[in-house]
């Protein structure tokens, strides 16, 4: 237990530090992503938490992107706990067309007129027969490569999604 009663697992989360805080300029793209972390705004170039301040987002969108959020943790432990939903989780992680990434989709749509986002399609880099993609699984053209500090993303511009390179 802490000193407040509460015990560290349920505990509220602890303010992000600062070097784990995107310093990009603030016309950088952002992504919509989670892994496990509480705040789901990080920077496309250096992959940092970007501060809710920094962003001209209104109470309603930043509940929105919270109940977002919330549903794909939810997914999300479901797949690390590699038993009985695995399966299922990742198909609804991965695949273009679940509810989890229509709502992700929906969400970018309303925060790029405020800033340039890409959303995060997860891929399962732990299947051994992962393989990057080539072809945006949305529209099938052909992905790009996005350059990041010290990591590559691929990219499909038209249909705004960030995928592992």
């Amino acid at each position: 237990m802490s000193d407040d009663g509460l015990h560290p697992d349920l505990a509220p989360p602890v303010a992000t530090p600062d070097e784990d805080l995107c310093s990009c300029q603030d016309s950088a793209a952002i992504k919509l992503m989670t892994a496990l972390s509480y705040h789901p705004i990080r920077c496309a170039s250096c992959n940092r938490q970007v501060p809710l301040e920094r962003l001209p987002f209104t109470a309603d969108l930043v509940r929105s992107i919270a109940h977002w959020r919330w549903i794909y943790d939810a997914i999300y432990r479901l797949w690390l706990d590699s038993e009985d939903y695995e399966t299922w989780a990742r198909r609804e992680l991965s695949s273009v067309t679940s509810r989890v990434n229509q709502l992700g989709f929906q969400l970018q749509t309303e925060i790029n007129p405020r800033r340039k986002c890409y959303y995060w399609l997860f891929q399962d880099k732990t299947d051994e027969a992962y393989r990057p993609l080539t072809q945006c699984p949305a529209c099938e053209k052909n992905l790009t490569e996005h350059h990041g500090e010290g990591f590559t993303q691929l990219v499909c511009e038209d249909c705004g999604i960030l995928m592992p390179g």
